[in-house]
C-alpha cells in the first residue's frame, strides 16, 4: 500500500511530520518499507500483515494514525444523492455464500471524455496506478480512499440481468488486459445473458468495459467472501489491487458507502443521471461479529505488567470498537465490521498493547503469571531425540518437490500444483526420501561423505476429493559406519543391516514393537535385492533398504545410500515399558547349524522357533553359502538361549527343547542339522 503522508494528515487534521507517522506505524506493526519524495509530498510504502485488510486504504490508515495519537477518527459523512431516473438492472445472486451482498446502480448520460480531476490523478500516480478514463479513475480512487474495489460496466454492452455465479465448464472470458482465459468451475463470475463479463473480485472483461464511446454505466460494489476469491487471480497469472483486498477481507459495510461516494464524484466530474442503488444481500451469510469479554485479570496476565482496564477501554474506543458493557474489572466489547480479524480476548489485548507501545513496558522481569508444564509425549520429538542420540542430523524441507523426484518413489498419479513456485517444486511429495536424497547430494558436493540424516513430515496421495495426507518419518545413512579412528584396521561402510537395526531400535524403544517382519519386496526407488517391506500384525509400517543406483545417479550421489520410511498413522507411541525382574537362574546357550533352502528367510525360521517352551531368545550368528554346501541351499547358525525364572534347567530339558526345535524346522521348512 502506497500513500502520501500529507493525505493522511489532511484526513486526520494532525500536525505531525512524515517521520512521526513512520515511527508510529512501525511501532504499531504497520511496517513502512520506504519513503519516496513526490514533489512536495512524502509517499510511504507500507507493508501489512494479511489480517490487516482494513488498512489497505487512506481511510483505514487515517483511522489507525488517529488511534496512535489517542484520538478516534471520524470520517467525513458521505451524502446519498437522490435518484433522478428509475432505471436499474435486476441482480441475481446464484451463490449467496460466495457473494452475500451486491450493490449496483445505473448512471446514464455521462461524459466519459471529461478530464480526470488533478487531485484524483495525483493520488493514483502516487500509488502507481495509471489513468484510464474519468469513470475508471474515480473507481480506482475510491478503492484507495475507502478500500472498496468497484467496477463500472458499459450499460449498453451488458445485456440482461446481472448474475453472480460460478463459471460453467469450458466458459471463456477475454479480460481487460486482452488475454483470453478458460474459466474453472471454482471461479466466481459476474455474467449477463451472454456469459461471464468479469471475474468477481479480480478483473473485468473487455466486452462490457467502458470506452470513449460509453454513455451509460452500471456501477457495481460488492462483498465477496475471502475464500471465494483467494488464489483465483494467481491461478490465471493475475495480480490486481481488487483481488489483493478481497483475499484479505473487505468491510461488508463499505459496499453501499463506496457506491454513493463514487456516484457523487462521477456526477461532479462527468455529469450524468443517477438511478436508484439496488442492493441484494443475504444477511445470514455476512460475517457475524460477536461481543468479546475483556477482563482485567487476563489483561494483566497476557501483558505481563499492570495495565488499567480504563486505559484499555480508551485504546479500543480510539480504534472504533464499541463498548457494550463496563465494570471495574471487565469490558464487553464489540469489534467494528472492518476488524473481522478480532475473534477472542487475546486479540483485544494485542490491539491494546499495539497502541500502548513497547516503550510503555516496564524494565525488569515481567509478571506474566504463566505456569509452564512439561508437554505430553510427542512422537516427532521423541523420534528426533532418539535419532539425534544415534548421530543423525535433522533436516526440514518443503512439502512439494520436482515431478521427476516424486516419480522415482511412486507409481501413483502425482498431486500437481496449479501454480507452482518453480518446476522444481511442482508436485506434493508422495514420500520423504526425495527430500533426504536432495540434502545428501547438497552436502556431498561440499565434501561431506559420511552422513546420517532424518526428517518428519506430511506426504500426499490420491487426487481431487480423495487426497490423503499421512505423516511419515524417514532416515538415510551413507559413508563410514563410524568416524575414522587410528585403531580401526579398515574403514567399514554403512550397509543394509545398519539401517535395518535403526528401524528395529525405533520400533522396539518408542513403540514397544519387538516382533517385526521384514518381507523382501521390490519397492519403487529401492535396490531390488536389498529392500524389504516392514510389517507388524499384518499392517504395513513402511519400507527399508538400499536406494536404487539409478536414483542415486540422477541425484548425483556417488556412495551407496541406505534408508527407511515409516507411516506414522500405523503407529502409536507407548509411554510405558513392560518391565520384568532380572532372572535369578542362569541361561543355557546351545548353537545349532542347519541346512535349508536358500529361498527361505531366516526371519521365518526364527518366528517358528520362538513358540518353543523354555526358549527365551534366538539369534542368527552365521550364514554361509559356497564350498561344501549343496547348490540351492544355505547354512544358517543360530544361538538358542534357554532359561526359566523359577529354577535352573537340566540338561535333559534343554536337550528335549533343542530336539523339538530341530523337528519343527524339519517338518515346516525341510531343514536338516548340518554335520
Amino acid at each position: 500500500m502506497k500513500i502520501s503522508a500529507e493525505w493522511l494528515k489532511s484526513l486526520t487534521q494532525l500536525s505531525c511530520s512524515p517521520q512521526d507517522i513512520e515511527y508510529k506505524f512501525n511501532g504499531a506493526g504497520l511496517e513502512v518499507e520506504a519513503v519516496v519524495k513526490d514533489a512536495d509530498e512524502s509517499v510511504m510504502e507500507i507493508s501489512l500483515t494479511p489480517n490487516r485488510g482494513d488498512c489497505l486504504s487512506a481511510l483505514g490508515l487515517a483511522r489507525e494514525l488517529s488511534a496512535l495519537y489517542d484520538k478516534r477518527f471520524e470520517a467525513a459523512p458521505i451524502q446519498a444523492l437522490p435518484a433522478k431516473i428509475a432505471d436499474k438492472r435486476n441482480v441475481i445472486l446464484k451463490d449467496k455464500i460466495a457473494c452475500p451482498l451486491y450493490a449496483g446502480r445505473v448512471i446514464k448520460n455521462i461524459k466519459i471524455n471529461q478530464a480526470t480531476p488533478d487531485f484524483i490523478l495525483k493520488r493514483l500516480q502516487q500509488n502507481g496506478t495509471r489513468s484510464i478514463n474519468v469513470v475508471v479513475d474515480i473507481t480506482n480512487y475510491v478503492l484507495l480512499e475507502l478500500g472498496q474495489p468497484m467496477h463500472a460496466f458499459d450499460l449498453d454492452q451488458f445485456q440482461g440481468d446481472v448474475v453472480v455465479r460460478f463459471a460453467e465448464a469450458e466458459e471463456t472470458l477475454t479480460l481487460l488486459d486482452e488475454q483470453t482465459v478458460t474459466l474453472s468451475a471454482k471461479t466466481l463470475v459476474i455474467a449477463d445473458e451472454r456469459g461471464p463479463q468479469a471475474i468477481a473480485g479480480v478483473m473485468g472483461g473487455l466486452a462490457a468495459s467502458t470506452s470513449e464511446k460509453t454513455q451509460s454505466i452500471f456501477l457495481e460494489s460488492a462483498y465477496f467472501k475471502p475464500e471465494s476469491v483467494a488464489g483465483i487471480a494467481r491461478s490465471y497469472g493475475l495480480v490486481t489491487d481488487s483481488a489483493y483486498r478481497f483475499e484479505r477481507g473487505v468491510d461488508p459495510a463499505l459496499a453501499q458507502v463506496a457506491i454513493e461516494r463514487a456516484s457523487a464524484l462521477i456526477i461532479a466530474h462527468a455529469g450524468g443521471e443517477l438511478g436508484p442503488v439496488h442492493v441484494v444481500q443475504e444477511p445470514s451469510a455476512l460475517p457475524a461479529i460477536k461481543p468479546i469479554l475483556l477482563t482485567a485479570e487476563k489483561l494483566k496476565r497476557l501483558c505481563g505488567f499492570s495495565l488499567p482496564i480504563q486505559q484499555a477501554e480508551a485504546k479500543l474506543h480510539a480504534l472504533g470498537f464499541e463498548i457494550l458493557e463496563r465494570t471495574a474489572q471487565s469490558l464487553k466489547v464489540k469489534a467494528p465490521s472492518y476488524r473481522f480479524d478480532i475473534a477472542i480476548e487475546a486479540d483485544l489485548i494485542e490491539e491494546v498493547l499495539r497502541l500502548v507501545g513497547f516503550d510503555a513496558i516496564p524494565e525488569g522481569g515481567l509478571d506474566s503469571g504463566l505456569h509452564f508444564s512439561v508437554p505430553k509425549a510427542n512422537v516427532k520429538h521423541i523420534f528426533a531425540r532418539h535419532l539425534l542420540a544415534r548421530a543423525y542430523s535433522e533436516i526440514i524441507s518443503f512439502s512439494f518437490i520436482a515431478a521427476e523426484e516424486a516419480q522415482s518413489f511412486s507409481d501413483n498419479p502425482l498431486l500437481v500444483l496449479q501454480n507452482p513456485i518453480s518446476p522444481e517444486l511442482s508436485v506434493m511429495r508422495p514420500a520423504l526420501m526425495p527430500s533426504l536424497l536432495k540434502m545428501l547430494a547438497y552436502n556431498q558436493h561440499r565434501q561431506q561423505t559420511n552422513m546420517k540424516l532424518f526428517t518428519e513430515g506430511t506426504c500426499f496421495s490420491g487426487l481431487d476429493k480423495n487426497i490423503k495426507e499421512t505423516t511419515h518419518i524417514a532416515a538415510v545413512a551413507t559413508g563410514l559406519r563410524h568416524a575414522a579412528h587410528f585403531d580401526a584396521t579398515q574403514s567399514v561402510l554403512v550397509d543394509f543391516l545398519d539401517i535395518k537395526g535403526e528401524v528395529e531400535s525405533i520400533l522396539a524403544n518408542l513403540f514397544q514393537i519387538a516382533q517385526i517382519d521384514f518381507i523382501p519386496k521390490q519397492i519403487k526407488g529401492y535396490h531390488p535385492n536389498q529392500c524389504a517391506e516392514i510389517t507388524y500384525e499384518n499392517k504395513v509400517l513402511g519400507c527399508v533398504g538400499q536406494i536404487h543406483p539409478d536414483v542415486l545417479k540422477r541425484c548425483d550421489i556417488k556412495n551407496p545410500v541406505f534408508g527407511f520410511e515409516l507411516d506414522m498413522s500405523q503407529l502409536s507411541l507407548k509411554n510405558k515399558k513392560s518391565l520384568k525382574p532380572l532372572p535369578k537362574f542362569p541361561e543355557v546357550r546351545r548353537d545349532i547349524a542347519i541346512l535349508v533352502s536358500s529361498e527361505i528367510e531366516s526371519a521365518a525360521l526364527i518366528r517358528a522357533m520362538q513358540v518353543t517352551p523354555l526358549l527365551q531368545s534366538v539369534q542368527l550368528i552365521d550364514m554361509y553359502q559356497g564350498k561344501g554346501i549343496p547348490s540351492g541351499q544355505k547354512s544358517l547358525a543360530f544361538a538358542l538361549h534357554f532359561q526359566l525364572h523359577e529354577r535352573t534347567l537340566t540338561d535333559e530339558e534343554v536337550n528335549a527343547a533343542q530336539k523339538a526345535i530341530l523337528t519343527l524346522l524339519y517338518e515346516q521348512f525341510g531343514a536338516t542339522l548340518r554335520e
